[in-house]
């Protein structure tokens, strides 16, 4: 990461202090601006701060739940990320026992602070936010990756190295009793060298029926609940969740469904006639492997048959 100089300063916040930043960067997104925390520094602090606004410029990313900003050293041009995370009330149990599973852990954004605080005002009631220091991963999260010009060959390449990757952090994952409820294309990052990230991990939960399955219930007597996205998830799922129903789910039929989708974004999705937005609002309306379209010309090649 760019200097230790950032990190240091955060960890060292009053808890006071980390609130208010916490809800400057909620409430002021890309209008947020460290400077307005100068007025709370005193000492060290202010010395500090008055360093990082000299060294670093500060660039809103974007984010739903979380909001997400780059730093960068004006000096070196290295980067990293200054992230408010949302976990939505989930813990973080098996985000850290990931991190003991090198097979799993290698393709973790890198965290280098984590610094936990509370906010008041959000409708759902989900008050614990992180503040976080992480790597910046260059290559950017796979829907954007994904509207990138390049030839059908080329796509084919790029997806095959990309998904195989997925695969096998799914698949070591639920050898550890553990799957992921919204594993959407957004949520998975490249680093320069084009290995595969997980960028959220607030979804991560146990397998607690058997080895392959899950219930709404179970996992809320442990403290989870199974975030997920509209356009990703398995009808089965969505219905109970609505219903409040408690019926066990499969792990595989839920992790397959939802990584065909996300492999079919990848493929057809290109910058001028299907942007990564108009193939999710397709993919919120089609969850039959019947109801998707396989006329695009990278489902006529040999290759990109293998696929439809």
């Amino acid at each position: 990461m760019p200097s230790t100089l950032f990190k240091d300063w955060l960890e060292k916040l009053e808890p006071g202090k980390v609130l208010i930043l916490a809800k400057e960067m909620f409430e002021k997104t890309n209008k947020f601006d460290l400077n307005s925390m100068m007025h709370l520094m005193q000492g060290e602090e202010r010395a500090q701060l008055e360093l990082i606004l000299n060294h670093y410029t500060i660039e809103y990313l974007g984010g739903g739940n979380s909001k997400n900003f780059m730093i960068t050293d004006v000096l070196t041009g290295e980067k990293c990320v200054f992230k408010l995370e949302n976990r939505m009330n989930n813990p973080d149990t098996y985000a850290k026992r990931m991190e003991g599973i090198p097979e799993v852990s290698d393709h973790l954004v890198k965290v280098f602070a984590n610094v936990v605080t509370q906010v008041q005002g959000d409708p759902r009631g989900y008050s614990e936010r992180y503040l976080q220091v992480t790597e910046f991963c260059q290559g950017h999260d796979l829907s954007t990756r994904a509207e990138e010009d390049e030839s059908i060959e080329e796509r084919l390449l790029v997806a095959n190295k990309i998904y195989i990757q997925m695969i096998d952090v799914l698949a070591h994952m639920k050898n550890h009793g553990v799957f992921h409820s919204d594993m959407k294309n957004s949520n998975w990052l490249l680093d320069v060298y084009g290995n595969l990230k997980m960028a959220d991990t607030k979804a991560l939960c146990p397998i607690t029926i058997n080895d392959n399955q899950f219930s709404l219930l179970t996992l809320r007597e442990q403290g989870f609940f199974p975030v997920t996205s509209s356009q990703i998830c398995p009808p089965e799922l969505m219905l109970n969740i609505l219903n409040d129903a408690d019926t066990p789910l499969s792990v595989n039929r839920t992790t397959a469904f939802i990584f065909g989708k996300n492999l079919y974004e990848f493929l057809v999705t290109n910058s001028s006639t299907r942007t990564s937005a108009k193939v999710t609002e397709f993919l919120m309306a089609h969850h039959n492997g019947g109801d998707y379209d396989f006329s695009d010309p990278i489902f006529q090649t040999l290759e990109g048959a293998r696929y439809s």
